[in-house]
């Protein structure tokens, strides 16, 4: 697999915590501050750069798709 692929991994698998980190943002300050979204879209794209990474979770990515894989 790519680099991208891992990178794509994550963020895919990150983007419900995206959405509900959105929710509890809008909740606490309200829409006028939405102001406050391209920036947490940024961090959450940062942080599944930095996952993707991470040995560990490459392992973790390899084991789950040859687990799909065996279903199949």
């Amino acid at each position: 697999m790519s680099a991208m692929d891992y990178f794509w991994y994550a963020f895919k698998n990150g983007w419900n915590l995206a959405f509900l980190g959105i929710g509890i943002l809008v909740f606490m300050f309200g829409w006028r501050n939405i102001a406050l979204l391209p920036g947490f879209l940024a961090a959450d794209i940062l942080m599944s750069f930095l996952v993707s990474l991470s040995p560990r979770f490459r392992r973790i990515v390899r084991a789950n798709l040859a687990e799909e894989e065996d279903r199949i």
